[in-house]
């Protein structure tokens, strides 16, 4: 790849980025209510799950820890996991039952009405989300998508979507992660006088 086109190919790929993330700023009243439904289900004891396939099942873990863990403030621990996590019951639901229900039966053993589950896919239309928000919605969980590629299925069965502008998978799943970032620290200052530690 020649200097000219490397340098094009950057300065296009850093433009739709930076399209994609200047877009958010027009949506922080709508993160601020999505952050506030998952602070409602923290204090109602609830649990936080987080799913996504492929690279974005490793950023739906990467944003469980910011809850489990720290993300800003010195606090306790929220409860939060991502789902898929445990290679043993992903192997063994898809074994079992088949790779589509490997979130879904894992959901439905764990889940219950005051949880709240955060999806991440970039396309809206794997058999294994779909099912899952199915699911979700069966059991009476809140669901909040951030998806790309104009939305797919799982858009017509969540609660909330945010859906990026943009079909490079890359970038959409940037932008996922900034998302989930605002999210938790939004999170983390709606509950911060409730969970400093001693």
């Amino acid at each position: 790849m020649s200097e000219d086109i490397l340098n094009n190919f950057l300065e296009n790929y850093i433009n739709r980025h930076l399209q994609a993330t200047e877009k958010l700023k027009n949506e922080l009243v709508f993160f601020k209510k999505i952050s506030n439904e998952i602070s409602r289900s923290l204090r109602s004891k609830g649990t936080i799950f987080w799913c996504g396939n492929g690279g974005s099942m490793a950023d739906a873990s990467h944003l469980a820890a910011e809850l489990m863990g720290k993300y800003d403030s010195e606090r306790l621990p929220l409860k939060s996991i991502a789902l898929g996590q445990d290679s043993s019951v992903l192997s063994c639901i898809a074994n079992d039952y088949g790779y589509e229900n490997i979130f879904s039966r894992e959901l439905t053993g764990l889940a219950s009405k005051d949880d709240y589950l955060i999806i991440l896919s970039t396309s809206g239309n794997s058999k294994n989300v779909i099912d899952l928000v199915k699911t979700a919605n069966k059991i009476g969980v809140k669901t909040f998508s951030i998806l790309g590629k104009g939305g797919g299925e799982v858009s017509k069965l969540s609660s909330s979507n945010y859906i990026v502008q943009e079909n490079k998978t890359s970038i959409i799943q940037e932008v996922q992660i900034m998302i989930g970032h605002l999210i938790v620290e939004f999170v983390e200052h709606n509950l911060k006088i409730n969970i400093i530690t001693n």
